[in-house]
């Protein structure tokens, strides 16, 4: 698949549009694509780390992440120091001919405490959210996990619901106890050393895996 000499043409209600030349980026699909683009974004993290600010990048999804004490002055501090860390990502993301979205930023947790409803960083209100999703883990204000627990609970029966009218096989029943597993063991590190009872409702939900594919 070559890289070069590409051209594109869209097709419309029957009519095509002139053909135009491909001077950026790889064909979909291709295994370059996500190796490139983490060559490309290579320099934000110098860009975060200026002001002294953690970034994590997974893929093509990146997130800054601050924390702070749990006062006024110490929020305000952090704020400021964010939003001009926002500031120059932004602008290395335009000149990199990028976006930044400010649809996705909904941080802060605690802040419940200050009875701080929402925080203003540059253009954009920031509410302020009792879970919050990274990774497809939730992460509750007091990092208990049992938002985390409710949610896998939830799609395992979901999941359990959905598989039940069809008629059993050795092939459904090795895919129904694989995707339970899947389901409960993705980040199951994080829930080491939590209470019982959240451990429990998984538990409940492993239990009815095993009476579906018994029954």
């Amino acid at each position: 698949m070559s890289l070069t000499d590409r051209t594109q043409q869209v097709a419309y209600n029957g009519r095509l549009s002139p053909v135009s030349l491909l001077v950026f980026g790889v064909p979909q699909w291709s295994v370059l694509g996500p190796l490139l683009y983490v060559v490309y974004t290579a320099e934000l993290d110098y860009v975060v780390a200026r002001h002294q600010i953690c970034l994590h990048q997974y893929a093509d999804d990146g997130q800054i992440y601050v924390s702070c004490m749990a006062s006024r002055s110490s929020l305000s501090y952090v704020v400021d120091r964010f939003a001009d860390c926002l500031y120059d990502v932004d602008s290395w993301l335009k000149a990199s001919r990028l976006q930044l979205l400010n649809a996705s930023t909904r941080s802060s947790q605690q802040l419940q405490r200050l009875n701080i409803p929402h925080v203003n960083i540059l253009s954009t209100r920031v509410d302020v959210i009792d879970t919050a999703r990274d990774l497809g883990v939730i992460i509750d204000s007091q990092v208990s996990l049992s938002a985390q627990v409710v949610a896998l609970s939830r799609s395992g029966y979901f999941q359990l619901r959905q598989l039940r009218p069809i008629i059993r096989s050795s092939l459904t029943m090795e895919a129904d106890d694989s995707a339970s597993i899947c389901r409960l063991d993705y980040f199951n590190s994080l829930l080491y050393g939590i209470s019982g009872s959240p451990l429990q409702r998984l538990q409940l939900v492993k239990n009815a895996a095993a009476r579906l594919v018994g029954s």
